[in-house]
């Protein structure tokens, strides 16, 4: 484990950066743009009815669901359940994620100079992030919730990554203490605690290069 207040095996020992994407590599306003307006407003006009009536109901719906079951979490789910066309959804928040340059140029400086693989490991579903920050460059998505219908990024969704990356040495940047961090780290992932404002240094500060 490698967070702010201790340091674990020899810097730049991944073959494999894996990052969380709301809160880590991006802001969490794009969940507020396609959950309370974005699909609310389709709504509204499939229904006939005002956007804040619309809004009400939706909210509730989510309510009635609840943040454990993971249909709470996936866009398709709500387009069938509210009638709506998902393309015409996920156009109204295209590039609605606050992702700044210093993210963007560590990443395609990872993926292009360094020639390291870079993965996103998170619980937002796969076809939001690909709506929301259409042009990430990343190697591949790894979704709880989307891959894996877990709501939680759990020991067995850890495993199932490192499966998937073949057994390589995988380093992870998340903001979550329990799921970016505790449970990754109890797998042999070396993981750092970080937030929008502190990733890049941290990056560089584990390969050891600035």
């Amino acid at each position: 484990m490698k967070d702010s207040n201790s340091s674990s095996s020899g810097a730049g020992g991944a073959t494999v950066i894996s990052l969380d994407f709301c809160g880590t590599i991006s802001g969490c306003s794009f969940l507020d743009e396609f959950w309370f307006k974005a699909l609310p407003a389709h709504y509204a006009r499939v229904a006939g009815i005002g956007f804040e009536e619309a809004r009400n109901r939706v909210s509730r719906m989510y309510d009635s669901i609840g943040e454990e079951d993971v249909r709470w979490y996936l866009p398709d789910y709500w387009f069938s359940a509210l009638g709506l066309n998902g393309k015409d959804v996920f156009h109204d928040v295209d590039g609605a994620a606050v992702i700044t340059g210093k993210v963007l140029g560590i990443l395609n400086e990872l993926r292009g100079r360094l020639g390291v693989r870079v993965i996103l490991s998170t619980n937002a579903p796969t076809d939001l992030i690909k709506a929301v920050a259409p042009e990430l460059p990343v190697d591949r998505i790894y979704s709880s919730t989307y891959d894996m219908k877990h709501v939680h990024k759990d020991e067995s969704f850890w495993r199932s990554v490192m499966e998937r990356e073949g057994g390589s040495h995988i380093a992870h940047f998340g903001d979550d203490p329990i799921y970016d961090i505790r449970i990754p780290s109890s797998l042999g992932i070396d993981c750092t605690e970080v937030n929008t404002m502190t990733l890049v240094p941290a990056v560089w500060a584990y390969l050891g290069l600035k």
